[in-house]
């Protein structure tokens, strides 16, 4: 498609795409580690692409899992509230005249299907997400994957509505 089309500028200026200034990154070699690093420069207002990100993130609560023989380690952190009120934003500017109830409708949809506001339920999540490799030959059973959590009970519930029918077994450990 073409960029200067108005439906495409129109869903650009509603991601507000223009708020990033800057992009860059830095690959580092450190031995057998490499680290991976990058950074965004841009206009911070309320209501950016840079909502994507919570203010003062914490440490990592995943990293206190990270044994020193790590082969891999991945970790972010981000609003999926934002995200979500992001590509929603985006999809009402794209939605034909009249039409643009059709993300109220969907959002709906959810919450029947889920029994709790599609908002809440993104708000059960911290938003950390990592992942973590112990096998030097990078086999499956050496993989182990992260997703932080606010509140365990209301977060087992949503998961049990969503997954109740695949979900065979459960045992719970610890908190």
């Amino acid at each position: 498609t073409d960029p200067k089309a108005p439906q495409v500028q129109t869903v650009l200026s509603a991601l507000k795409l223009d708020s990033l200034h800057s992009v860059s990154g830095h690959l580092a070699f450190e031995g057998a580690r490499t680290r991976i690093t990058g950074a965004i420069l841009g206009d911070a207002s309320p209501g950016t692409l840079f909502d994507l990100w919570e203010e003062g993130q914490a440490t990592p609560a995943s990293l206190a899992y990270v044994p020193p023989d790590a082969v891999h380690y991945q970790e972010s952190q981000f609003s999926l509230l934002s995200l979500y009120k992001t590509v929603k934003r985006g999809f009402q500017a794209s939605s034909p005249q009249g039409q643009q109830g059709m993300a109220d409708l969907f959002e709906a949809m959810i919450q029947t299907r889920i029994g709790m506001p599609l908002p809440d339920a993104l708000g059960l999540l911290s938003g950390e997400f990592a992942s973590l490799q112990t096998s030097p030959t990078l086999e499956p059973k050496g993989q182990t994957y992260f997703i932080g959590i606010r509140d365990k009970q209301a977060s087992l519930k949503l998961l049990r509505t969503l997954l109740g029918d695949r979900i065979s077994s459960e045992r719970s450990e610890g908190d």
